[in-house]
């Protein structure tokens, strides 16, 4: 008897109230029966030819039926880092390319065009060594003239 009432003791008393009968469902039923509406669906496929240039398909099919989708790719050619050269179902065009001309010096160009935005491109140079730290990034598509930006 000793064994019986210390083995009842050690039982943990139950710590949630048991659910009312009506609410027993209710989760799957939630599941179920409620409509869950997704932003979007996305998918993305990345492939690295032998070369090293890497080539990128995105496609988006949005909850209201709109459509949209993207082509780029990326490679290095004489020097020049070819970061971005992608279009997208807009119509729109981007590119941006980099040349680090010396291990201090690093040139960049970006250059979008096309669809219902207007044309941009800024080019930038960036340079860094141990005491000095500078860079200065020109828009040259501003109607009002370049418009360079320093750090």
């Amino acid at each position: 008897q000793q064994q019986q009432q210390q083995q009842q003791q050690q039982q943990p008393a139950p710590s949630t109230m048991p659910t009312k009968f009506k609410d027993v469902a209710k989760s799957a039923s939630d599941l179920l029966n409620n409509d869950f509406q997704l932003a979007s669906q996305k998918v993305k496929i990345k492939s690295v030819a032998a070369n090293g240039t890497v080539i990128t398909s995105e496609g988006t099919l949005k909850n209201k039926g709109g459509t949209s989708g993207k082509v780029g790719v990326a490679f290095d050619v004489m020097g020049i880092n070819i970061k971005k050269l992608e279009v997208n179902t807009d119509g729109r065009f981007t590119a941006e390319a980099s040349l680090k001309a010396t291990p201090a010096l690093n040139t960049t160009v970006k250059v979008s065009e096309g669809g219902d935005a207007a044309p941009a491109a800024d080019v930038s140079l960036e340079y860094a060594n141990e005491q000095l730290a500078a860079s200065l990034v020109c828009d040259v598509t501003d109607p009002a003239g370049p418009t360079l930006h320093g750090q």
